[in-house]
């Protein structure tokens, strides 16, 4: 009973990873819109609107930002690498279909390299270094997507488990 609801589950899952790889390219679509298209007389409206959608999420300080033709991403580098990093997860994890239970120390060994980053640069023990924080952010971001996608998919399961074991008794 359960590998057959199982084999109706996963192309659900499929379908969930599908929609959650859209969402994460449309929002780094929007915060690298300089490497896609140049910012001219006409783009400009275009670059200020993505501006303001991501100073909810970011400072946005041009030293802390990559550029591209003169004008900076709108998020930091390290935002950049985390939202990058959960695109690559999400790539991953289209072609990628089992079903993982995680362990936590995974987690804390990703978010290691970050929180040690953030901590040198905060004490002033090192200075800001781009791809320093975008390499952490994204070892951080693929983490924080593979364990938000698993815990989705494994709270879909123990709910859809019970409610089908349930149907049947």
């Amino acid at each position: 009973m359960l590998n057959n609801l199982f084999r109706h589950i996963i192309p659900h899952f499929l379908l969930l990873r599908i929609i959650f790889f859209l969402l994460i390219l449309i929002w780094v679509f929007g915060f690298s819109l300089p490497f896609f298209i140049p910012i001219d007389q006409q783009t400009i409206i275009l670059y200020q609107f993505f501006h303001k959608i991501y100073s909810g999420v970011c400072h946005q300080l041009e030293y802390k930002s990559i550029s591209v033709f003169g004008y900076y991403f709108h998020v930091c580098a390290r935002c950049s690498g985390i939202y990058i990093g959960a695109f690559i997860g999400s790539i991953i994890s289209l072609f990628y279909l089992k079903q993982k239970h995680l362990k936590i120390k995974y987690f804390y060994i990703a978010a290691f390299p970050i929180i040690i980053d953030v901590l040198f640069q905060s004490l002033n023990i090192s200075e800001y270094i781009k791809l320093s924080a975008f390499l952490t952010g994204i070892i951080f971001g693929f983490t924080v997507f593979i364990f938000f996608i698993s815990a989705i998919e494994n709270y879909f399961i123990v709910h859809k488990t019970n409610y089908s074991l349930n149907e049947f008794k």
